[in-house]
């Protein structure tokens, strides 16, 4: 290469003459300024984080386009681009962007690669964590002072329900969190237990009107500290905090914040500092009313709430929250004699609906009374689906929406949605009870098992998962020894699942003695009807037939007066109409009886409720069998063996197996559905 006067030209001189630098410096400047103004619209416009990806890589295919153009026209004299080179250039940028698009898509659609598994104590499978989800674990109580506990459980509670705000993040329910220790040894154990990849430590320390809260963030895998911070603030300045931790993990695990969740987390649910002390009393008491089943813990959050709500009459999200206690006091009310209670759960609901129409504890609270008081299902899935659209991963919405979706029949879309709500509640024995039930309501008698044992592995006392699991051996495969075995304990579900068995095994002289010195207390907490029901069947059905209609006939009348008091669409008293049912038949009352079964088919028809109604109906095909009535019996069985959600009701084993059916299990017809029964439970 010669310069105009025949030299040998240098590289350089021949860049600088083409003006290479130039344009190379020009496109660099225009790419960057670019680059601000597709990152400014993307925070605007809450654009996907490849936008910005794609248009980053775009610069970079253009750039070596540039730098061509400038060495065969920057000369001077060279600057015009033809046609053809221009639609060359636009071919390559469009390729290059389309190249670039299509590996994001991969990317993002494609599964994660597989890892090595690790080693877990829980029997839940987890998958791989998402980088973005967190668990807040238990924050210590340094304070010198005990009775703080309520306090440390409500900054955690504070913090969890912020973060829980922000949808670009999967944050775990406190039922799941609650049940580790502030610091556990093995984090790692812990994030894979809980399927998340960080967890946030902390502990606050009370005197008087000032508090410390230490907290840190730490990457569960690796347990590395990705962040710590000491907060000293007055108790009025308490929201500051619970805001800028939000904002700060959020920041952390480069989870996006929209306006409405910015909003959401800087507004206060209070400005009373009274009203707010007040209320995280009533939230530590309502949590353990909820885990326990405690009346007592749940009637003193009630008292608590409305002392909050004296104090600050605006304060929406206490009314939310007494709604939601009122609401689950009428569900347990049956036998407490607290069924006065669903009212004041509607009024609460709709006095936070005139206060902060908008919050998502506003939709749920709705959603609980319209679903636990009024049994109006449609309604009670608009609110939880509201709360979702508003929260999208506000937990007790999914649930709530699980448990609807059931009642309307829709088991299969009912799992799905449990399967959400255990995805941020690994640890929740409940629920992965409730999983269970759902599957062996589908005659899916092998995952309900596993499902009922994943709950115990969770937590070997839950009783309700016990009793169930041995009702389970008993009602799939006739197994009365079996399901004896399972039960442990002597909680009042246990033991009444102990009578239950006994009773289908025909040990009546070993539930008689079981039943002795047993109190009327422990049927009330089982939900169940008294001890005069129990002990007049178990006598008759063991020939002691004098006594056992004194008691029958006192419990019938006990009974009746109960379900009298009863509201109509109280939807947890189909053990009281069933008990009532079969005394009156056993009494040979055969017109009271069949009656009573009508009646309460009536009130709640399977089409309304396919849970309830699926028991009822049930309930009435066992009055039947006492009474002999054929004609209505066999009807009523083989609606039951072709119904979705009755497989946990009757089987070809309690058909064998309940005395129930004594007085028609010779019959052609009875024996013919017993093996029609047999052939169902196997598909």
């Amino acid at each position: 290469m010669t310069d105009e006067g025949g030299n040998a030209a240098s590289p350089w001189s021949a860049l600088t003459r083409r003006k290479l630098v130039q344009w190379a410096l020009a496109y660099a400047a225009g790419a960057w300024v670019l680059l601000q103004v597709l990152s400014l619209l993307a925070g605007v416009y809450a654009w996907p984080p490849f936008v910005l990806r794609i248009g980053t890589g775009a610069m970079f295919v253009g750039l070596p386009v540039v730098v061509v153009l400038a060495w065969f026209h920057g000369e001077r004299g060279e600057q015009k681009i033809s046609g053809t080179e221009l639609l060359i250039v636009t071919l390559l940028l469009a390729l290059g962007g389309g190249a670039l698009w299509r590996i994001e898509r991969n990317e993002a659609s494609a599964p994660p690669a597989a890892e090595k598994p690790e080693v877990t104590t829980s029997a839940t499978a987890v998958a791989p964590a998402n980088a973005k989800s967190i668990a807040v674990l238990p924050f210590e109580n340094l304070s010198k002072n005990a009775d703080n506990a309520y306090f440390v459980s409500g900054m955690q509670d504070l913090i969890l329900t912020n973060l829980a705000k922000i949808s670009d993040l999967k944050v775990i329910s406190r039922t799941s969190t609650e049940k580790y220790a502030s610091h556990p040894d093995n984090l790692k154990t812990v994030g894979v237990e809980l399927g998340v990849a960080t967890l946030l430590e902390g502990s606050v320390q009370r005197i008087g009107d000032q508090v410390l809260i230490n907290l840190q963030l730490i990457e569960a895998k690796s347990d590395t500290h990705l962040w710590a911070e000491s907060y000293n603030r007055k108790l009025e300045d308490i929201f500051s905090v619970e805001q800028e931790v939000a904002r700060t993990v959020a920041a952390a695990l480069q989870a996006r914040l929209s306006p409405s969740e910015t909003a959401s987390i800087a507004k206060k649910p209070t400005e009373n500092p009274a009203a707010y002390e007040l209320f995280l009393r009533a939230e530590f008491l309502r949590r353990q009313g909820y885990q326990n089943d405690d009346h007592g813990s749940l009637q003193q959050a009630t008292e608590l709430y409305q002392q909050a709500i004296a104090a600050d009459p605006q304060f929406a999200l206490a009314q939310a929250r007494l709604s939601m206690a009122l609401s689950n006091l009428y569900w347990l009310g049956g036998q407490h004699g607290e069924l006065q209670t669903g009212e004041r759960a509607n009024a609460a609901a709709q006095a936070a609906a005139r206060l902060q129409p908008d919050l998502p504890e506003t939709f749920v609270a709705i959603g609980e009374a319209r679903y636990r008081v009024d049994l109006d299902l449609a309604a009670a899935l608009a609110a939880f689906d509201a709360a979702l659209a508003a929260r999208p991963g506000y937990h007790e919405a999914i649930y709530g929406r699980a448990l609807i979706l059931r009642r309307q029949g829709r088991f299969a879309d009912s799992l799905v949605a449990m399967e959400a709500a255990a995805a941020l509640d690994p640890r929740d024995s409940n629920l992965a009870a409730d999983v269970a039930d759902t599957y062996w309501m589908q005659r899916r008698g092998a995952e309900a098992e596993a499902a009922m044992r994943r709950a115990l592995a969770i937590d070997p006392a839950n009783v309700f998962a016990t009793s169930r699991l041995a009702i389970l051996r008993l009602y799939r495969a006739g197994d009365g020894a079996g399901a004896l075995a399972v039960l442990r304990g002597e909680g009042a579900e246990i033991r009444v699942a102990r009578l239950e068995i006994l009773r289908f095994e025909r040990r009546y002289d070993e539930a008689l003695g079981l039943l002795g010195p047993m109190a009327d207390s422990v049927f009330a907490d089982a939900n169940v009807p008294g001890k005069a029901y129990w002990s007049g069947r178990l006598l008759f059905a063991a020939g002691q037939k004098s006594v056992a209609l004194l008691l029958l006939r006192r419990a019938a009348t006990e009974l009746g007066a109960q379900v009298r008091a009863l509201p109509a669409g109280y939807m947890r008293s189909e053990n009281i109409w069933a008990a009532w049912a079969e005394c009156e038949a056993l009494l040979g009352n055969e017109a009271q009886a069949l009656k009573i079964a009508a009646e309460s088919l009536a009130r709640v028809p399977i089409e309304r409720d396919a849970v309830d109604g699926a028991d009822r109906l049930a309930t009435a095909a066992g009055i039947y069998g006492l009474l002999g009535r054929l004609d209505l019996l066999l009807p009523a069985l083989k609606r039951l063996r072709e119904l979705p959600g009755a497989d946990k009701l009757i089987s070809a084993s309690t058909l064998r197996l309940d005395p129930v059916w004594d007085k028609v299990r010779s019959d052609p017809g009875f024996q013919a559905e017993i093996e029609r029964f047999a052939e169902f439970d196997l598909r």
